[in-house]
């Protein structure tokens, strides 16, 4: 088993919005492998869009 080497998005934001998904491919350019996000409201983060944000990043790796 390898360990993923990792971040959380409470380095940039308290709480992770739409406008915050810029942080997603700013830590795959900084190496990181895994993203934690942080939610402090669940009514309120954006599930569709960080999804696609994550395929999209994962897409131009490959």
């Amino acid at each position: 088993m390898r360990n993923k080497f990792g971040v959380d998005s409470f380095i940039w934001t308290e709480s992770f919005f739409e406008k915050d998904l810029w942080i997603i491919p700013k830590a795959k350019e900084l190496g990181f492998e895994v993203i934690d996000f942080a939610i402090s409201n669940p009514f309120t983060f954006p599930v569709k869009q960080v999804k696609a944000e994550l395929l999209t990043v994962s897409a131009r790796q490959h």
